[in-house]
């Protein structure tokens, strides 16, 4: 949080009373509403207790997250999260990522083997959309006490995926895990950069450490 600006994520849920909900990606605030505008006010209204200060003062970055793959026996719910982009285009676009991977998984069950590096604080798995020319430190920044992110970006030949993860997410392959500090990119990295330094492939994420500087 910086200035009165917070990320939070909003959850559309189908065939329940409260069809939205929304969570403080890294402050532990919530809100709920029969519509997103409802539920942007009760969010605004948390964090304005929160913290004490105005509502007015208040700016959201949204992050609206849909449920691309409902829990079974044998996986757990699958979202997607994307980010309100100001540019409708590059929003749209963010969509069409989204529904390209509930497609896949509708079509082809075998690809939840994607999201085998585990699940987010929240008890599924959850995974954003990026592009090559977002900023990696916006990317980080979406981890927040969820503690497990996936991220998938779309290249020309299809969708490519990695894996972030804090010291505090559950069932980690420590062994196997490389600490982002470790990588060598500033300040000024793009999540491309980020995806090239770490050879992202379509199906096998690895696992990225985020630790204190």
């Amino acid at each position: 949080m910086t200035n009165g600006i917070f990320n939070v994520a909003f959850r559309c849920h189908a065939g329940v009373e409260a069809e939205w909900e929304a969570y403080g990606i890294d402050v532990p605030v919530y809100g709920s509403g029969k519509s997103l505008a409802e539920t942007r006010v009760d969010v605004t209204s948390g964090f304005a207790l929160h913290f004490d200060i105005d509502p007015g003062m208040i700016e959201l970055n949204e992050f609206h997250e849909h449920c691309v793959y409902p829990e079974t026996d044998d996986s757990e719910a699958v979202w997607v999260r994307t980010y309100q982009d100001s540019d409708p285009d590059r929003m749209c676009r963010r969509r069409d990522v989204r529904d390209t991977i509930k497609n896949t998984l509708r079509d082809k069950p075998s690809y939840l083997n994607t999201f085998r590096n585990g699940t987010a604080s929240t008890g599924d798995i959850i995974a954003t959309v990026c592009f090559e020319d977002d900023m990696l430190m916006d990317l980080l920044a979406q981890v927040g006490d969820t503690d497990r992110l996936f991220v998938c970006v779309p290249y020309h030949n299809g969708l490519y995926w990695q894996c972030l993860n804090t010291p505090e997410a559950t069932n980690r392959h420590v062994a196997e895990e490389i600490a982002v500090r470790d990588l060598n990119l500033g300040d000024a990295a793009t999540v491309g950069d980020f995806m090239e330094a770490t050879n992202a492939s379509a199906n096998n994420p690895g696992s990225y450490l985020l630790t204190a500087a």
